[in-house]
């Protein structure tokens, strides 16, 4: 979900994407999700079109109440940036209860992604990892079950009230 720009990592999922589906039994359970427009969006579907992927949906760009529906149907967000000040989308997924697999390069990832618990953290731009990772995932249903109540318990340290008490108690 973003902006389709160069530093957002893209060229690290559809890598991931095409080894995964050398495993035909794999590539079956598998629908990916490219939501956002940007300056990569023909690049990206000449790439789709030549290496024959049929489990991506390039869908366009769509506004904060859109992307619920997005989220919901989704089993987890993948933010693959090769850089990210924040990485809003991982924000935007947990609170839909959605487990990320973020690179280390996202600021969030250390803050937000608890590494196997609440969601996975991999090297930027190692597609290799990042597929490793949606395997393990895809191989056990308790992983993808886990994950999702580590979300929850996450964002139980997120509401507004205790934003807001932390924010009367800072002196």
């Amino acid at each position: 979900v973003g902006k389709f720009i160069n530093r957002k990592g893209i060229n690290v999922l559809l890598d991931s994407i095409i080894h995964l589906n050398d495993n035909p039994i794999i590539a079956r359970k598998l629908i990916f999700l490219l939501v956002g427009q940007g300056p990569e969006l023909t690049r990206i579907r000449k790439f789709v079109k030549l290496k024959k992927i049929n489990n991506l949906s390039l869908i366009n760009f769509k506004n904060q109440n859109d992307l619920k529906y997005y989220y919901k149907i989704s089993n987890f967000l993948v933010l693959p940036s090769l850089y990210e000040t924040w990485g809003l989308v991982v924000n935007e997924a947990m609170a839909m209860e959605k487990p990320a697999i973020t690179s280390n390069s996202c600021g969030c990832a250390n803050d937000l992604v608890l590494n196997d618990k609440n969601g996975y953290i991999f090297k930027k731009g190692n597609s290799k990892e990042l597929t490793k990772i949606i395997i393990k995932i895809l191989q056990n249903k308790k992983i993808e079950s886990r994950l999702k109540k580590e979300v929850k318990k996450k964002l139980k340290f997120f509401t507004i009230d205790k934003n807001v008490k932390d924010i009367l108690n800072i002196t």
